[in-house]
Order: structure tokens, then C-alpha cells, then sequence
């Protein structure tokens, strides 16, 4: 699989898993400070990022589950693991 420079942000955030707790939490506190920025810069109402979130964690259960996803995810990981960002 190849992935353009675009895409590699997005898959190395797709790739948050129980396995690295550490990268987890780091995304998820990056992603929390943008979500309340976009609420403070009126984009967004508090209750849209509760919304997203309970989407995105049911998306996560589902793919985690997944076994086409876990094995894309392999790849992604192998190959950042030769280019990493």
C-alpha cells in the first residue's frame, strides 16, 4: 500500500489502538484542544463535539473488530515505520 503525503496524518491518527496508550492519549488531547478551539471560535456548539464523539468511538469499536482494517493498518504501520513523518 502506498500512501500520499496527504493521507500519512490521517492514517497515523487511524492508527490509535489499545497497543500505545501513550500515542492515544497525545492525539486525543491534540484533537480535543481543536475541537474546543473551532466551539470558541464559533464553528461548532459543545454538543457537536459530544456528537462526534460518541460517532467516532462506535466507528472505532467497529473497525478495531475489523479484520480487513486491522490488516491495512499493518501495512500503514510497516510503512511508516520505513518513512516515518
Amino acid at each position: 500500500m502506498s500512501t500520499s503525503s496527504a493521507e500519512r496524518p490521517f492514517l497515523r491518527l487511524g492508527s490509535i489502538h489499545p497497543a500505545d496508550p501513550n500515542r492515544s492519549a497525545d492525539a486525543l488531547a491534540e484533537a480535543d484542544r481543536v475541537a474546543w478551539r473551532r466551539v470558541t471560535g464559533g464553528v461548532h456548539y459543545p454538543s457537536d463535539l459530544a456528537g462526534s464523539l460518541h460517532v467516532a468511538e462506535a466507528v472505532r469499536k467497529a473497525l478495531l473488530k475489523s479484520e480487513k482494517f486491522a490488516s491495512t493498518l499493518k501495512e500503514v504501520e510497516a510503512e511508516l515505520a520505513r518513512d516515518p513523518l
